[in-house]
């Protein structure tokens, strides 16, 4: 217990892990060769063969789809008038909108500084004037619209209420400040009449009612798919819709490559593909309160395509392959002539590429156009190291590093701090699993596996 890293084994990782590097390099990307040229069909068709697995049409299922739902079981054409309008008026205060005013509120560092400017506004100064004085906009004063319960100072909302539309108050003593106050518009108290919420009520009455019943009616659903009936029957049998999307892959696309609407129940496309035409499966949740049953009613199996049908698709794919190859082989090309000896400005110059300067690069943490491999192979050799590597997004790095910083050894700040905390449970940890073999192996302790499984049922046998 309590074993601490040695300090030359704390320093030695703390120069690896916390070294920076500078690199100077080129990025090739596909505008560096240029537009590939259409290919000769024996080209594409040579390439197709090749790769015809990358082209294989996936399997494609179609299913059909039952939902219980508060939205599928509630049927508002039920709900009396009376039941509405019961509940318009136990919702009253839902549909009643207090006076309210549009309110503009200007804050002074002190109660003289409000007077002054109280003052000012009864000379014929406006709101606006000293809003301009004082160099505020209206985000800097608007409160918004408020009825009088809004406001958080009673006091305020009483002085609010007491102007008139265009009225500006005194200087007003609030909880937390001096302030003015002025009313831009006044919006009366409203009440929303029945027949215009008279819809809203009804789809919320057969909701609520639909949710009572949802239970019931799972159970049941669940019976009648026990006893043997299909969805179609089952929809039928409780007036419920039955859904077919059309045909979809293991990603959710239809044939054609478009996203298939399906409902949003959890698991749904991994439990479609782990099941089969005929078979009966589970009920699945959908939202809050729903459940859902599905069936495969269709299974479109993988198949080779042929060229015509995928041409657009093998000419695009050709194209990025001899653009990969050509781009590898320039910058392949030009590192070539950099080992050799030939600057990298001069390499520049001659293929109209720039080159860029890679700052304060730190081990296995991606940069800029570094990406892990660049960045990997910048770490992999001493000042003057030189490679190609992909770059942060697919295209091509020449890079040659120019600098190597390690940073002084401080064994007491926090970086190494944790760092020796971390490496000592590392030893500490390494030494005890060895002590403890060391007793087993000592002792001649076996473990039985088979009576293990059979003791926890993995193997009854």
């Amino acid at each position: 217990g309590n074993l601490a890293a040695p300090v030359s084994y704390l320093e030695a990782l703390s120069a690896y892990q916390f070294e920076t590097r500078s690199a100077d390099y080129v990025l090739l990307t596909d505008a560096t060769i240029g537009e590939i040229d259409e290919p000769t069909d024996p080209a594409l068709t040579s390439f197709f063969d090749e790769n015809k697995a990358d082209f294989r049409a996936p399997e494609y299922r179609e299913i059909k789809i039952l939902s219980l739902t508060p939205e599928t079981v509630a049927r508002p054409d039920d709900i009396a008038e009376e039941d509405a309008r019961y509940e318009y008026e136990q919702r009253a205060e839902r549909y009643f909108q207090p006076e309210r005013r549009k309110v503009r509120q200007m804050s002074f560092p002190s109660s003289e500084a409000a007077q002054e400017a109280a003052a000012e506004l009864e000379g014929g100064k406006t709101f606006e004037d000293l809003m301009s004085e004082r160099g505020l906009s209206n985000n800097d004063v608007a409160l918004g619209t408020m009825a009088k319960d809004d406001f958080l100072d009673e006091t305020l909302g009483d002085t609010a209420f007491s102007l008139g539309q265009g009225e500006t108050s005194g200087a007003v003593e609030g909880r937390f400040s001096t302030v003015i106050l002025n009313v831009e518009e006044l919006l009366p108290e409203s009440t929303r009449p029945y027949d215009e919420v008279k819809d809203e009520i009804i789809r919320d009455l057969a909701a609520e009612q639909a949710e009572r019943e949802i239970l019931d009616l799972l159970d049941e659903v669940e019976d009648a798919r026990a006893g043997g009936a299909l969805l179609d029957e089952v929809g039928e049998r409780f007036s419920l819709p039955v859904e077919t999307p059309t045909a979809f892959d293991q990603t959710g696309k239809s044939i054609s490559g478009s996203d298939v609407e399906l409902p949003e129940a959890e698991g749904l496309l991994a439990a479609v593909f782990e099941s089969d035409v005929g078979l009966e499966n589970d009920v699945l949740t959908f939202g809050d309160q729903g459940f859902l049953w599905y069936e495969v009613d269709n299974v479109i199996p993988e198949r080779d395509q042929s060229l015509d049908e995928v041409r657009d698709d093998v000419i695009a794919a050709w194209k990025a392959d001899q653009s990969r190859s050509r781009l590898s082989a320039k910058a392949e090309e030009i590192h070539a002539r950099l080992e050799g000896g030939t600057p990298l400005e001069t390499l520049a110059g001659e293929a109209e590429l720039e080159v860029k300067r890679a700052e304060n690069l730190a081990r296995n943490a991606p940069s800029g156009d570094f990406g892990p491999d660049a960045m990997t192979a910048v770490f992999g050799g001493p000042v003057g190291t030189s490679a190609v590597a992909a770059s942060a997004d697919g295209q091509q790095i020449v890079f040659k590093v120019a600098e190597v910083a390690v940073p002084d050894f401080d064994a007491a700040s926090s970086a190494n701090a944790a760092l020796n905390q971390q490496l000592s449970q590392q030893i500490s940890d390494s030494l005890l699993g060895q002590f403890i073999t060391d007793r087993q192996n000592e002792a001649g302790v076996e473990v039985n596996e088979v009576g293990i499984s059979q003791a926890i049922g993995l193997n009854p046998q």
